[in-house]
């Protein structure tokens, strides 16, 4: 960088700072993605900007480690040992401290799927790179991915969207409860409220539900809009109860359940 820049490379410098972390890498195979540095995750921010290098070193994976160092096969493999760099690590590291929070029994129990609830802990503070958060004069707005009609934000993606409010539906009739119309973060603490107290097998299973659910729909989001793939709400539907599903049929506290939410 010269020691005079021209107008056009400080107004880039400028700019810089109203692009970082809105830009995220597209992930493919892993192989050309760095997993400490690149903004890769859903949230639009890097694992290096929220750990420490030395807590980042405990993995057991190299400063220049890829994300394809984590995939194998189809599937993530997170680090286990020594287990401290994690995706609940995450929430735990970047969380206000405070008192014991109420929605962990819904977020972070027992039965969750890691990518699930770390999803769905990004739009209950508002992290998920929406398209009102992206807006900017770089950036035009685009309309929500899911129905094409309306502005995209949290709460209209996740409750408003005639798709999500389908799938939605879909959802509440196979466990027998009924979701608020209200924003979403009052729907969130709702839920804590409502069904934290349940029996724990119960909300559990809530729980593993409402984070499949912000999952795929954001999937169903991101495909739409990175690769132009639209898939059914039956198709969702169908994604949402296979994770479930999946997810049950390893545990040994399964038989606990009803038979009409183990299929």
């Amino acid at each position: 960088m010269p020691a005079k820049p021209s107008w056009t490379w400080r107004n880039v410098l400028q700019a810089r700072g109203m692009v970082t972390g809105k830009i995220t890498s597209t992930i493919g195979n892993g192989l050309n993605t760095y997993l400490w540095h690149d903004y890769w995750l859903p949230g639009g921010v890097r694992l290096c900007d929220l750990f420490s290098m030395r807590r980042l070193a405990e993995s057991g994976l190299p400063c220049n480690a890829r994300v394809s160092d984590i995939i194998e096969g189809n599937e993530w493999h997170f680090p286990t040992v020594p287990s401290k760099c994690t995706i609940q690590s995450v929430w735990e590291e970047t969380r206000i401290a405070r008192g014991h929070d109420k929605g962990s029994k819904l977020l972070w129990h027992s039965w969750h799927i890691p990518r699930h609830s770390f999803i769905l802990w990004l739009p209950i503070k508002g992290r998920l790179r929406t398209q009102d958060r992206l807006h900017n004069q770089l950036l035009p707005r685009v309309p929500c991915m899911l129905c094409g009609v309306h502005e995209e934000d949290h709460n209209h993606l996740f409750f408003n969207c005639t798709l999500s409010n389908a799938v939605w539906r879909m959802i509440s009739l196979k466990l027998h409860v009924t979701w608020p119309t209200v924003p979403w973060l009052h729907a969130w603490e709702w839920a804590c409220d409502g069904y934290a107290s349940r029996s724990q097998q119960h909300s559990h299973v809530l729980g593993m539900a409402l984070a499949a659910t912000v999952y795929h729909l954001w999937s169903e989001r991101n495909r739409r809009l990175h690769h132009q793939q639209h898939g059914s709400v039956q198709k969702l539907w169908e994604n949402i109860c296979g994770s479930v599903r999946d997810r049950l049929a390893n545990l040994n506290e399964v038989c606990l359940l009803p038979e009409s939410i183990r299929r």
